[in-house]
């Protein structure tokens, strides 16, 4: 009768530690199902993400080819801008300019681009020749120059009979918003 007891025993301890396997195995298989599963929709959702990327691309080529040529996805660098103005200041007999603090500004959490208004003070013989500065200006210029303000006053007396005020907004791409 020990020998029975026994083996029942053993048996019922054996289906106990093997229900206990058996539950536990499914646990930690269903843990590891749910992980790959969102791994799966987290993938999924960048694929998404990419194929819209994609598509905008191929829609918008000439436009990004055009951008590309002004400069806008390079870094904003004051300082070529300036050489840029160095460069094209011989068309007119004076320039002064002035960039203020650039501002980030993000588009659906996803795209962001910087703002700096740069103004413009010249003067020059003929207002022809600030057209010129500001043809060749907006031409060259690193990014996109989108004017704001254009003030042309004729002054009496001195070698200098025009005098300007040139105000733009320079985009460029990239940056992130400061996070407070």
């Amino acid at each position: 009768m020990k020998k029975e007891a026994l083996f029942w025993a053993g048996l019922s301890f054996g289906c106990i530690f093997g229900l206990y396997v058996a539950v536990s195995h499914r646990q930690s298989q269903e843990s590891l199902f749910n992980k790959v599963n969102d791994k799966k929709l987290a993938l999924e959702k960048e694929a998404d993400l990419l194929k819209r990327d994609i598509n905008f691309i191929v829609v918008n080529q000439k436009k990004i080819k055009f951008l590309s040529e002004k400069g806008w996805f390079f870094p904003k660098n004051r300082l070529i801008a300036g050489k840029v103005i160095e460069n094209l200041q011989f068309l007119v007999d004076k320039v002064s300019y002035r960039f203020d603090p650039e501002t980030v500004t993000t588009l659906k959490n996803r795209f962001s681009y910087k703002v700096t208004q740069v103004s413009f003070e010249t003067e020059s013989l003929l207002d022809t020749d600030l057209y010129t500065f500001i043809d060749q200006l907006v031409e060259t210029f690193p990014g996109i120059l989108i004017p704001r303000e254009l003030t042309l006053a004729r002054q009496q007396g001195g070698p200098n009979f025009m005098k300007g005020r040139l105000v733009f907004d320079w985009f460029s791409a990239g940056g992130k918003k400061d996070e407070k």
